[in-house]
């Protein structure tokens, strides 16, 4: 399990810094992590990379909110 968490981290961590720098989000490489985990439900079976980056923003969302 470890190692597919790590692949899908390498796979989507490119998209999530785009996000996180093109937002203004400042989130870190374990923030970054942490959200592509939370996400990952919805990323894998993102048909573009326009659904996984709405994937992303929500799940920021809805973490940012809930604090």
């Amino acid at each position: 399990m470890l190692a597919e968490q790590q692949r899908l981290i390498e796979g989507w961590l490119p998209l999530a810094q785009d996000a996180n720098q093109q937002y203004g989000w400042q989130l870190d490489g374990p923030a970054l992590e942490a959200l592509i985990i939370a996400a990952a439900p919805t990323l894998v079976q993102a048909p573009s990379a326009l659904a996984a980056r709405a994937s992303l923003w929500h799940v920021h969302c809805q973490e940012t909110t809930s604090v």
